[in-house]
């Protein structure tokens, strides 16, 4: 099989997030609401509002700079979406457990998780020490593809302009362990 990791957390337990992350659910539920508007650019992602703030029918696109109103209340509707306990829980289960359990594993020297590893990151990330981790998982992981994406922040998925994933799953050598495993699973399916 093929795994591909993209931004890899596994770095979160010394990173400046993992005390500054768990912070965010206790603020007040105002401030929380509000807290996207700042947090959100440093995933590498300028434009965030836009998405939410949309072209609106009678007004048409949204303006080059949208009013404060409106960016808050886009803010606010990222806060809706995520709710304060909701983060919590993903900070402890997903970064704090799942980082200490898989780096618990690569530790003890346990197998790689895949035949073939293809390990992303964006060489702007400003929460994850994105390139310094996938150089270590690489040096842990033998027979693995690093993949530096200089001008993308840790959203990294999300540029266009600086990812074809497709392209660097094919190089990798992943999206073809992928589509043996998933031919060989169909033909036992069918037997």
């Amino acid at each position: 099989d093929g795994l591909c990791l993209v931004t890899p957390a596994t770095g979160y337990a010394g990173s400046a997030l993992s005390t500054l992350a768990p912070l965010l659910p206790r603020l007040p539920r105002g401030v929380y609401r509000a807290a996207p508007f700042a947090v959100t650019p440093l995933f590498g992602k300028r434009d965030w509002f836009r998405s939410i703030v949309g072209e609106d029918a009678t007004t048409g696109p949204p303006p080059l700079l949208p009013s404060p109103a409106a960016v808050l209340s886009a803010s606010g509707a990222l806060a809706d979406a995520l709710p304060a306990e909701a983060l919590a829980w993903r900070l402890e289960e997903h970064l704090r457990k799942g980082s200490a359990a898989v780096n618990g594993l690569l530790a003890a020297g346990g197998r790689a998780p895949a035949s073939s590893t293809l390990l992303l990151a964006g060489g702007r990330d400003l929460v994850l020490a994105s390139p310094a981790e996938t150089s270590r998982l690489q040096q842990r992981l033998p027979g693995s593809v690093r993949k530096l994406l200089p001008s993308a922040g840790h959203a990294c998925l999300d540029d266009a302009r600086s990812l074809n994933l497709r392209l660097e799953l094919a190089q990798s050598g992943v999206l073809s362990a992928v589509q043996r495993a998933h031919a060989g699973r169909r033909r036992e399916a069918a037997e």
